[in-house]
């Protein structure tokens, strides 16, 4: 605080403090003295500070030392310190305690120390704290040790910090505790250690507590040990570690138990290790667990041995295992049990094995049960057996599967017995069997059951058998299979048949085939019969073929359906021969076809007939090949049908004439077909007859051709068509032509329209007529054309439009003209849009005139086109416009729409005189094309005048270079400075020195970089002043070196400030040294510094003083020693001024 001033009274005294001599400080009573206030202790300089005698420090009160501010502190001496109360101590501001320097701190006794408040404790700075002593140190409460800042803590001598209470260091922060040096956790006592709660603990870094000394660690309490990182355990020494308790070891968790190297855990003693938690156990490392011995394992208990896990196990040595006793053996989890490795199981006692748990043995892997020897396989109780996975049991050898007793193998489940493969029930013997029971051995597998030898099977009685599933039974090998007695056989389920497969049955002999009941024949599947050779099939007999399902005679070979015995296929039912397939009608004799008779014909399927080979249903007479069904007709192939003769076919009746497709249409040949009644014909179907081939169609006569239906006609394929003579299609009535469809009409030809006569084409319908050929269409004749009604016309397409003969359409009137569509007439050929009338011209609408093109515009007379109507000429395109003479386009160039002159090409632009040009309007030139534009002659551009300003950038960038000289000042002036700046090269170098010499700053400003490359030095010495300054500084960068050189010394002394930046190196390099000196001060000055750097010795010389004058230091900067060496005084005296 500032205090200006501060007046006490005692004893009659009145003095104003601050106004006192150090000397009267110093004489002041104690009456004054015990009057002081923390206003008068504020208002005190430090001479006056300086003044006061110990004993009057001691009488000021207490409270008044609240006052003493930070810049006052440093003025006490140590003599007056050690003078100040307790109570003044205490009353020190904060930041007064933080100002004592360690020489004045260093004389605060024990009970002074304790006075300070703990906020100016925290503004002790880590020197303050280095200089205090133990004595110091030691009377610090909790509160004021809570209060040091880390740094502050860390620089306490080894000494002060020992000093410390126990109480008061158990109040240090944690981040305080962290902070302390090595040196300082070594001094602590084992006193203080012990006060160390769990948090501080946790504070130390692996540094501090690797500086722990034994006694220290062994003071920890387990709270405190529980707290350490586990990186500090790590760093704990061996014999701190060695000191550690049970109770401090208990405490500890996994974390920092594995912290701890493999060679330490191995030096713990039994209490140590059998302190360690079940929880910690889990969370032992490989090499810890690795390195510990027999002895320390016995130390261990069981619940600790329960934690051990898979990998842990797995580190114990086979000797280390074999040591464990049976009640820490059954201990183990089921994960510690799987890592046991083969060597270890192989090292167990019959007792210790004995004393795994079920759940343990549940737990082994096929390798470690299959590291077992068959000793210790025998050994193995029934319920231990019964607990084994069924994976691990199926890992097995024969001679370990064959070690097991009767009663374990009675003992096994049915998941055990699942998983059984052929290996195992191989070592079976009939005592193994035997242990089985009916119902153990209904569970066997297929595979299991593939592994038991022939003696086996033989010894399985009835019930065994019979307990056996439909696919357990199917995995019987063929040749196991095979070895059943008779009566085992009789004695089979029918649905244990059903599982059968092809390879069984086809193991069986013809004796048991023969054996087996019509029920149990029944039950056989599909893929089992399948199997059956010839032999077994005719093993069966008929008894045994009758009780065969429909899918199973299905299911028989050709081979057997082609060995059946007469009476056996006498014997097949309409069902069985319904379920035939096409591979078993292949089989079926001539005998065998005469056998099923028309009955069994009857009942074969579409499909089994169509498998028939050709040759043997040829053989069929007549009478039975006119009782097959529409379906068996329509089912047969092109290859039956072909290798049939003209007899069987007219035998066929027309429902079944009409089944015919037309793939079986295709084997029909004119022989066939030569005896066919009309209403045969009429029987066809629309799809048979297109399958005609043209061969049988060409070979009738047109008179049976003539009695086609009009259905069969519309049939015909374009190519059956298209085979046809012309006395064919002359032969057909008006009706048959009108039933042709636009496929078949793409199929006549030029000659085939005579055929037809005007009355066919005035039948045909307008999608027939679009499908005729442009060779049919071209030709028509003016009758032909004619005769096609007013839609027919209305139907042609542009394609047929353009093969139009000219005479046929200048033959039709206005009316029948008028139907054609837009897109014929403008795909009528030049020629015949020449042979129009101008009344049938006039007569086009709008939109057939809009479809005309330019050749056609461009075959058509003056007169031609003079006949068009306004509205007619405003329909044609831009393109047509192109074609017109130029005569028209002068006469109609005013009617023309902006779109229709941007049609107009160079030719007809250069036939235009000024007076035509006259009247284009200056709206409408920005529509002329680049082919007008280049057309225009000089004197019709000349005659546009000032009008030039309506055309566009790149009308104007298509002005060649004699268009260019033809434009007058006035024109110019006109142009805009983007119109002016779209100029090509050389329509650029084209422009006069006159022209150049009127362009405005903004034109000259607008000009392109290649079009001030391409200026002439006629033309830049043309350039007023005025123009030179309007050039920009990208313009005058674009100039070339010889352009520059060219310039005037006059022309460079117009070059302003904003034009120089724009000067290149090269560019200055090809000026003369006078053309240097021309420039102007401040256009020297604007120049770029490097630019001034590439001056030579000549150029330097001509450079002005008044030029140097007006440069900048970063110009003056960039000029070399060299440069500067060849100035003259005068020039370096206006240089540096």
């Amino acid at each position: 605080m500032q205090v200006t001033s501060v007046t006490l009274r005692a004893a009659g005294q009145t003095v104003t403090i601050n106004t006192l001599t150090p000397e009267q400080i110093a004489g002041l009573g104690d009456a004054l003295l015990a009057r002081m206030t923390p206003q008068a202790i504020a208002a005190l300089r430090a001479d006056q500070l300086a003044a006061f005698t110990p004993e009057a420090i001691g009488k000021i009160p207490g409270r008044a030392w609240s006052g003493l501010s930070s810049t006052q502190a440093p003025a006490l001496g140590s003599a007056q310190l050690a003078a100040f109360g307790t109570a003044g101590i205490a009353a020190l501001q904060a930041r007064t305690v933080g100002a004592l320097d360690s020489s004045q701190l260093a004389v605060l006794g024990a009970a002074q120390m304790r006075a300070l408040a703990p906020a100016g404790i925290a503004t002790l700075s880590p020197l303050q704290v280095a200089g205090l002593s133990a004595a110091q140190a030691g009377a610090l409460g909790a509160t004021q040790v809570a209060a040091l800042r880390p740094t502050a803590a860390a620089a306490l001598s080894t000494e002060a910090i020992g000093a410390l209470g126990a109480t008061a260091l158990a109040a240090m922060p944690t981040a305080n505790i962290a902070a302390l040096r090595t040196e300082q956790v070594a001094a602590l006592s084992t006193a203080q250690i012990g006060s160390l709660t769990r948090q501080q603990v946790a504070a130390l870094k692996p540094a501090q507590v690797a500086a722990l000394g034994t006694a220290q660690v062994a003071a920890l309490s387990p709270a405190a040990v529980a707290g350490l990182r586990a990186t500090a355990v790590a760093r704990l020494s061996d014999d701190a570690l060695a000191a550690l308790s049970s109770t401090q070891i208990a405490a500890m968790d996994g974390r920092q138990i594995a912290s701890i190297a493999a060679e330490d855990v191995a030096d713990f003693s039994g209490a140590q290790l059998a302190a360690i938690s079940a929880s910690a156990m889990a969370l032992l490392t490989v090499a810890q667990v690795a390195a510990l011995d027999s002895a320390d394992l016995d130390a261990l208990s069981t619940t600790q041995l329960r934690a051990l896990g898979r990998a842990q196990v797995e580190a114990l040595t086979a000797a280390e295992v074999a040591s464990l006793e049976t009640t820490q053996l059954a201990a183990l989890s089921a994960a510690g049990v799987s890592g046991l490795g083969a060597e270890d199981l192989a090292a167990l006692s019959t007792d210790q094995l004995r004393a795994l748990t079920s759940t343990q043995m549940a737990a082994l892997r096929g390798a470690q049960l299959g590291s077992l020897s068959t000793t210790a396989i025998a050994a193995l109780r029934p319920d231990q057996v019964a607990a084994l996975p069924p994976t691990a049991l199926a890992a097995l050898s024969s001679d370990a599967f064959a070690a097991l007793g009767t009663e374990a193998l009675a003992a096994l489940r049915l998941p055990q017995l699942r998983a059984l493969g052929s290996t195992q029930t191989a070592a079976l013997g009939s005592t193994g069997l035997a242990a089985l029971s009916a119902g153990q051995v209904a569970m066997l597998g297929s595979a299991a059951l593939a592994g038991l030898s022939t003696a086996a099977v033989q010894g399985l009685s009835v019930d065994a058998l019979d307990g056996l599933s439909a696919s357990a039974f199917g995995g019987i090998p063929p040749t196991t299979l095979a070895a059943l007695t008779t009566t085992q056989l009789a004695g089979l389920l029918p649905r244990q048949f059903s599982g059968l497969g092809s390879a069984q049955m086809a193991a069986l002999g013809t004796t048991a085939i023969a054996a087996l009941t019509t029920t149990q024949v029944a039950a056989i599947s599909t893929e089992s019969i399948a199997g059956l050779s010839s032999q077994g099939v005719a093993a069966l007999g008929t008894a045994g073929l009758s009780a065969l399902g429909r899918p199973q005679v299905a299911a028989l070979s050709a081979t057997a359906i082609a060995a059946l015995a007469t009476t056996q296929l006498a014997a097949l039912t309409t069902t069985q021969i319904g379920g035939l397939t096409a591979a078993q009608g292949a089989a079926l004799t001539t005998e065998a076809l005469d056998t099923l008779g028309t009955t069994g014909l009857a009942a074969l399927t579409p499909a089994a007939l169509s498998g028939v080979l050709p040759t043997r249903l040829a053989t069929l007479s007549a009478a039975r090949f006119a009782t097959l069904s529409t379906a068996q007709i329509g089912a047969l192939t092109a290859s039956q049908i072909e290798a049939l003769d003209a007899g069987r076919i007219g035998a066929l009746g027309t429902t079944q004439l009409n089944a015919l497709t037309r793939v079986q249409a295709t084997a029909l040949t004119s022989t066939m077909l030569a005896g066919f009644a009309t209403t045969q014909w009429a029987a066809l179907s629309t799809k048979a007859m297109a399958g005609l081939t043209t061969e049988a169609v060409a070979a009738l006569d047109a008179g049976e051709f003539a009695t086609f239906s009009t259905g069969a006609i519309a049939a015909l394929r374009p190519a059956t068509l298209a085979a046809l003579g012309t006395e064919h299609l002359a032969a057909l009535t008006t009706s048959q032509v009108a039933a042709l469809n636009a496929g078949q009409a793409g199929a006549l030809a030029a000659e085939d329209m005579a055929a037809i006569g005007t009355a066919g084409l005035a039948a045909l319908a307008s999608a027939t007529i679009r499908g005729l050929s442009t060779e049919a269409i071209g030709a028509l004749n003016a009758g032909f054309l004619a005769a096609l009604p007013t839609e027919g016309l209305a139907a042609l397409t542009s394609t047929q439009g353009a093969a139009l003969q000219p005479g046929a359409v200048a033959a039709q009137g206005t009316a029948r003209l008028a139907v054609l569509a837009p897109a014929v007439i403008g795909g009528l050929q030049p020629a015949v849009v020449a042979g129009l009338g101008t009344t049938q011209l006039r007569a086009l609408t709008t939109g057939q005139v809009s479809a005309l093109g330019s050749a056609a515009l461009a075959a058509l007379s003056s007169d031609q086109v003079a006949a068009f109507t306004t509205t007619q000429f405003g329909a044609l395109s831009a393109a047509a416009i192109g074609g017109i003479d130029a005569a028209s386009v002068t006469a109609r160039l005013g009617a023309m729409s902006t779109t229709q002159l941007s049609g107009l090409v160079s030719t007809q632009m250069a036939a235009l005189g000024s007076e035509a040009a006259t009247a284009l309007a200056s709206t409408a030139l920005p529509a002329l094309g680049s082919g007008a534009i280049a057309g225009l002659t000089t004197d019709t551009l000349a005659a546009l005048g000032t009008r030039i300003a309506g055309l566009t950038s790149t009308q104007m960038a298509g002005l060649g270079s004699t268009q260019i000289g033809a434009l007058t000042t006035a024109m110019l002036g006109a142009l805009s400075a983007t119109q002016l700046g779209a100029l090509g090269y050389s329509a650029t170098r084209a422009l006069t020195t006159e022209q150049i010499g009127v362009l405005d700053t903004a034109q000259i400003g607008g000009l392109s970089t290649v079009q001030v490359l391409a200026l002439t030095t006629d033309q830049l010495g043309a350039l007023t002043t005025t123009q030179l300054r309007a050039l920009t500084t990208t313009q005058i960068a674009a100039l070339t070196t010889a352009q520059v050189a060219s310039l005037t010394t006059d022309a460079l002394a117009a070059l302003g400030s904003e034009d120089t930046p724009g000067l290149t190196t090269l560019q200055l390099q090809a000026l003369e040294p006078g053309d240097i000196g021309a420039l102007g001060a401040e256009a020297f000055a604007a120049m770029r510094p490097g630019t001034l750097a590439a001056l030579d010795n000549g150029q330097l010389a001509a450079v002005t003083t008044a030029q140097l004058a007006a440069i900048r230091a970063r110009q003056v900067a960039a000029f070399t020693q060299a440069q500067l060496q060849q100035f003259s005084e005068p020039q370096l005296a206006a240089l540096y001024g």
